[in-house]
């Protein structure tokens, strides 16, 4: 049997979605984020398909998404925002599981859809205890989608030159295409739909071809199908799969 259970960890509403028989017991754990304007609730299947693979799934809302609202006027200026959120509140997560004795073996992966795919990518650009990821729709390349985002928001006039290039900078932080080799080795998987009109297959497809060859890459892969900006359920097993066979296999 399936358990879901609601959690508030520090401000972080989450969802732990584990098999019963593994509920008390030390097994590896998997972060999924939902995408942009959803919530936890919504991709519950994902984290059904990881708890069947004898993984702990944990599925967040994001800020100022689900029980995390506060902001009902949130635009698309601030998905950066959102997205930094979530790689700061990793420490916590992680913080609160490792407490409860529940993680196995420093086994965590990450993973998300769209927006939860680029929080994925920053995360494993930013802590080195991250096993492995999964990311799905998204894209790795922070500054070249932001400037896509900039060129669809009709208030860009209203915003200096010095500005725009001040967020880009910071956002490079993050950005795992300007720091490839943080990904150190750890199996990563890419997935788009080719037929995506919301987040280019190009900016993925181009950052994967370009590191493929190097060491730090070895176990990086990418796949596709004729899909647009939703994950086909077969992805969702894919993903789960995946992390079985890093994990447990």
């Amino acid at each position: 049997m399936i358990v879901i259970k609601k959690r508030v960890i520090e401000t972080i509403p989450v969802l732990e979605v584990v098999a019963s028989e593994y509920e008390n017991k030390p097994i590896p754990l998997v972060i999924f984020y939902h995408g942009w304007t959803s919530v936890k609730e919504r991709v519950l299947s994902h984290g059904y398909e990881l708890a069947k693979q004898g993984i702990r799934a944990i599925l967040p809302d994001a800020i100022y998404h689900g029980e995390r609202q506060g902001k009902s006027d949130f635009t698309k200026v601030d998905f950066w925002e959102v997205v930094g959120q979530a790689i700061k509140d990793y420490p916590q997560i992680i913080n609160y599981y490792q407490t409860q004795q529940v993680i196995l073996e420093h086994k965590i992966g990450v993973s998300g859809l769209s927006m939860g795919g680029m929080m994925t990518c920053g995360l494993i650009a930013t802590y080195p205890d991250i096993s492995s990821g999964v990311c799905l729709m998204g894209t790795p390349c922070f500054v070249a989608y932001s400037r896509q985002l900039l060129s669809e928001m009709p208030s860009l006039d209203s915003l200096s030159k010095e500005s725009i290039q001040k967020e880009l900078d910071r956002l490079k932080l993050m950005d795992l295409s300007f720091q490839p080799e943080k990904i150190a080795g750890r199996p990563v998987h890419f997935w788009h739909g080719t037929e995506d009109p919301v987040v280019p297959l190009t900016l993925t497809e181009d950052f994967f071809n370009q590191i493929k060859e190097n060491d730090y890459a070895s176990a990086v892969t990418f796949t596709t199908t004729k899909d647009g900006h939703e994950v086909p359920y077969s992805e969702s097993v894919n993903m789960a799969r995946f992390f079985a066979k890093q994990f447990i296999d």
